[in-house]
């Protein structure tokens, strides 16, 4: 995470010049350590999420970046819940004897439902909360 890629590079310079401020070399360092392990269609949500509700006189900062993709990662959560393809039941789970010892498996459908959150971004752990919520100065 020690070289900033070019799409991370692209991504804070669209969203500077989105909110009319002009980007330094030290800033964008500064915001891909806070920033640099979200997933891109996270921090394209993001930065869709802070240009809808406009309340930021500049840019916002990193830690409200932050805020805005975990928003972003519970909708995504929200709007594709697992649900069983049949086969397995409710569960998600299968039997399958090996060995002559019945033991139980996962099903695909987990993997299918775990690889659409991973290529939305929302696979991974819950982005931490870095403000508490209110005041952005707070």
């Amino acid at each position: 995470m020690d070289v900033m890629p070019d799409a991370f590079l692209g991504w804070i310079a669209t969203c500077f010049t989105a909110f009319r401020t002009e980007l330094d070399a030290p800033t964008a360092k500064l915001y891909w350590r806070v920033l640099g392990d979200v997933p891109s269609p996270l921090l394209d949500g993001a930065l869709t999420l802070a240009l809808q509700q406009r309340v930021y006189p500049s840019v916002p900062r990193p830690a409200e970046l932050r805020q805005h993709a975990e928003t972003v990662r519970q909708r995504i959560l929200a709007a594709y819940p697992w649900t069983s393809c049949g086969v397995c039941s409710t569960s998600g789970w299968l039997e399958a004897v090996i060995d002559g010892v019945t033991r139980m498996t996962r099903c695909s459908c987990i993997e299918r439902h775990r690889s659409l959150w991973h290529q939305l971004g929302a696979a991974g752990p819950p982005l931490q909360r870095a403000l508490p919520e209110g005041d952005r100065d707070a």
